[in-house]
């Protein structure tokens, strides 16, 4: 895969999310919950698809170190 489909995939999938949950806290500063959907890629990865599993373990990583700080605000966010 060249360079760019691999920014591209992590664009997607870990920029995104990260987007999508920082606007929806914004929005849902009253309650409610933000759920990322990792993969089992997340853990153990797939053959040929190195910025995929690259992607959800970063969605992964990324939820576990925001939930500490959003434990004292509302939403706090978690994985699915």
């Amino acid at each position: 895969m060249p360079s760019e489909g691999f920014d591209e995939v992590l664009a997607v999938h870990l920029r995104g999310a990260w987007a999508a949950s920082r606007s929806a806290a914004r929005a849902m500063r009253a309650g409610g919950s933000i759920v990322n959907v990792v993969s089992g890629s997340a853990l153990y990865g797939l053959v040929g698809q190195c910025s995929y599993a690259a992607a959800k373990g970063g969605m992964l990583a990324l939820t576990r170190a925001d939930t500490p700080s959003a434990r004292s605000r509302s939403p706090a966010p978690t994985t699915l």
